[in-house]
């Protein structure tokens, strides 16, 4: 969306003792501050012991020539037991062994503030659209 709030696509479990996170992306269309955050699309993993004693966590911040808030992209992950890869329009941006995501995870869209990260929405910004025109997954067999 074009604003300072975040787009994001990611999965996660969680329970009393460990969370794992994957983020297949996390962009923002806007910064006031900083204009490359609108060509960074974040490909990151989290994996947590609770209460936070162990939090290891990872990302790519892959650079486009163009701002992600101008166009539709297609992003996609693909987990397996061996590896993560992440993609962006069909090319792979990232690719991590697959350590410690093996649990069924969550699948969430959302829309967040991160004050310290990237800033506020400013007034004209009406909280910005976030778009997804379409969304599928396949298990293999």
């Amino acid at each position: 969306m074009d604003s300072a709030l975040s787009s994001a696509f990611w999965l996660n479990t969680r329970d009393e003792v460990k969370q794992e996170e994957i983020d297949i992306f996390e962009i923002c269309g806007r910064n006031d501050t900083d204009s490359t955050y609108q060509h960074t699309l974040f490909a990151t993993s989290h994996f947590m012991i609770m209460p936070h004693d162990i939090h290891l966590s990872d990302h790519v911040a892959h650079k486009t020539d163009y701002r992600l808030a101008d166009k539709y992209i297609t992003v996609g992950l693909e987990w397996n037991e061996r590896e993560l890869v992440w993609y962006l329009d069909g090319e792979v941006i990232r690719r991590r062994k697959n350590d410690f995501w093996q649990l069924p995870e969550t699948i969430n869209f959302d829309s967040e503030a991160f004050p310290t990260w990237w800033g506020l929405p400013s007034d004209t910004d009406n909280g910005g659209e976030f778009i997804i025109e379409y969304f599928r997954y396949w298990t293999r067999k």
